[in-house]
């Protein structure tokens, strides 16, 4: 009697933290696999000057943000994503992930962003300049706040590309 008083405790506790903290956010966009030629696929894409963002888009629909560098460590944090405790990390966070859809010359992302639980996600949406360049134009925020943008993503071909599994995404 004991073990089962014990486990509906756990059992409660858990369901109480989510109660208490709320449910992360689901992505509102499905994945779709990508199957067109607007945008290179065999690299990533970044943005910034002093601060580099980088950015996987997969050919099934899903998107990574790997994270920001200063310029200065740019090469050694690409000799990260060969490392397979880098790699655990990322895999096993909701944060960064999302899913990606192109429509003719516009792009549109949405993925979790760090945050206090709960996670929530937001939406980028801008142009396509070329196959290797696009440019985000517009943020909407989980609440359906917009934000104007002006991030210009430049391709950088990479072999050693992530894998694009992700338990978060379906």
């Amino acid at each position: 009697m004991k073990k089962y008083y014990f486990l509906f405790i756990i059992g409660l506790l858990f369901t109480s933290c989510e109660f208490l903290i709320g449910k992360d956010d689901e992505l509102s966009i499905n994945r779709e696999n990508y199957n067109g030629i607007e945008l290179k696929m065999n690299g990533y894409y970044y943005t910034g000057d002093s601060l580099i963002s980088i950015l996987f888009l997969y050919k099934n629909g899903v998107v990574l943000s790997a994270g920001s560098v200063q310029f200065e460590e740019w090469k050694k944090y690409e000799k990260l994503f060969n490392n397979n405790h880098f790699k655990k990390k990322l895999h096993n966070s909701r944060m960064g992930w999302g899913v990606f859809k192109i429509n003719e010359n516009e792009i549109m992302y949405e993925r979790w962003y760090p945050s206090e639980r709960p996670h929530h996600t937001a939406i980028r949406k801008g142009k396509i300049l070329n196959d290797t360049t696009f440019i985000i134009l517009k943020s909407i925020s989980h609440k359906g706040k917009e934000k104007s943008r002006n991030e210009v993503y430049h391709f950088k071909k990479f072999k050693h590309k992530l894998d694009s599994v992700s338990k978060f995404i379906k």
